[in-house]
């Protein structure tokens, strides 16, 4: 077993082919918006839905692959009744230990200006992604020795073929330099929200000028330094909100905020509602 995830908490894989969960109905989501703390993989077969991700509405239908990080908020606004499609989520530990390239990565990580979730392939495509998604999805229901590893694997056939095909819809390729320091200062932040993650801590850390860190940091990322730690932190909370029963002041000093009135402040602002709305409405609704 990995030391830095757990395979069968962290990686998940599912074909579904019928109509959409409740919890993604257009009532409940303009209500309860749908959130994990997984980047999302998810491939369009037949029928149709329109997806909302970070204020972004995108028309799914055969061949269209859409990737969400595990910062953004996404749900469905409308759907046919039956929609098949496949979803592939990994923790970003996973993503990191199993497919360490910034470049591939950076289609779930980096959110520059312009940046669009949605991928559309072609049937012959389509046809070869499907036989590689079968082989995943076999693989993560028998849970054979060393499925994940096979299952990170052909996520990362499914990425080079894509980049390959596309290089420009992978952020990444507009934004070489520096990228890997960006995207290992990425990681140790969503891995470490409850230390002290200031600019000069971060510079030191990483033997970067903390001014180059700054520009880079946005032009990489799409946020700013400030920005990008307070959304992981918030992110990393509505988590632990919805999946354990912490203390909302233990859950505030779990992700970094200095005071339980800090981070209620904070949640309201970025969700428009407090903590303990927020886990209660999503209980609710699920």
């Amino acid at each position: 077993m990995h030391e830095r995830f757990s395979a069968e908490k962290d990686i998940r894989v599912r074909h579904r082919q019928d109509a959409v969960q409740d919890y993604m109905s257009p009532g409940v989501q303009q209500v309860s918006p749908h959130f994990h703390y997984q980047c999302e993989l998810l491939v369009g077969i037949s029928g149709e839905a329109d997806f909302v991700i970070a204020g972004s509405t995108y028309h799914v239908g055969a061949g269209s692959i859409l990737f969400v990080s595990n910062m953004e908020n996404h749900y469905i606004s409308t759907h046919s009744g039956n929609f098949d499609r496949y979803t592939i989520r990994f923790s970003n530990e996973a993503l990191a230990a199993l497919i360490p390239d910034s470049l591939l990565l950076s289609i779930f990580k980096q959110r520059p200006a312009g940046f669009c979730h949605h991928y559309v392939c072609t049937p012959q495509e389509l046809a070869i992604y499907q036989r590689v998604l079968e082989v995943m999805m076999r693989e993560y229901e028998e849970q054979r020795p060393f499925w994940d590893y096979i299952v990170a694997s052909r996520l990362r056939d499914l990425l080079v073929w894509m980049y390959r095909r596309n290089p420009a819809a992978f952020p990444g390729e507009r934004n070489t330099k520096g990228q890997n320091t960006i995207f290992h200062i990425q990681n140790y932040i969503e891995a470490h929200p409850e230390e002290n993650l200031s600019l000069d801590e971060m510079a030191a850390r990483f033997y970067i000028s903390k001014y180059h860190l700054s520009h880079s940091f946005k032009s990489v990322t799409g946020f700013n330094f400030k920005q990008y730690i307070v959304t992981a932190r918030i992110s990393k909370a509505k988590d632990l909100l919805l999946n354990t029963d912490l203390e909302v002041n233990v859950i505030g000093q779990q992700v970094g905020f200095g005071n339980t009135s800090h981070f209620i402040r904070s949640f309201r602002t970025a969700e428009g509602m407090s903590p303990l709305q927020y886990r209660n409405r999503a209980r609710r609704e699920l």
